[in-house]
C-alpha cells in the first residue's frame, strides 16, 4: 500500500472500520512511513479536540431578546424551543468546521516549514 492509498482510508483506519486486510496493509505501510504515521496522528488529534468541544451557552440577553422576537413573529413555544436547539447545533458545527479548518491551515504551514528547512 502506499502514501496516496493510506490517506483515503484514514478515518476508516482511525475507527477501525476496515476489513482485516486492508487494516493489516495499512499497519504495515505505517511501520515504515513516518508521514503518514503523523498524518494519522494528526487527524486523532483533529478527532480528540472535535470531541472535547462543548457548546457554549450564549449571554442570557441575546437568547431572550431571539425567543421575544420569535414570539412576536407568533411561533409557538414549541416551535422556539426546536429553533433554538437548531441555532445551537448550526453554531457547534460552524465551531467544530472552523477548528478543523485551523489545524488543516496549521499542518500545511508546519509542512511547508519543514519543507524549507
Amino acid at each position: 500500500m502506499n502514501c496516496k492509498q493510506v490517506k483515503t482510508y484514514i478515518t476508516d483506519y482511525i475507527d477501525n472500520n476496515l476489513p482485516i486486510d486492508v487494516y493489516n496493509n495499512i499497519t504495515s505501510h505505517l511501520a515504515e512511513c513516518p508521514d503518514c504515521r503523523m498524518e494519522i496522528e494528526d487527524v486523532r488529534n483533529v478527532i480528540s479536540t472535535i470531541e472535547s468541544i462543548s457548546p457554549e451557552e450564549p449571554v442570557i440577553d441575546l437568547w431572550q431578546d431571539f425567543l421575544c422576537k420569535m414570539d412576536e413573529e407568533g411561533i409557538s413555544l414549541s416551535q422556539q424551543k426546536n429553533e433554538v436547539g437548531v441555532i445551537k447545533k448550526f453554531i457547534v458545527n460552524i465551531k467544530k468546521g472552523f477548528i478543523i479548518f485551523q489545524t488543516v491551515v496549521d499542518y500545511n504551514m508546519h509542512k511547508k516549514y519543514i519543507a524549507r528547512s
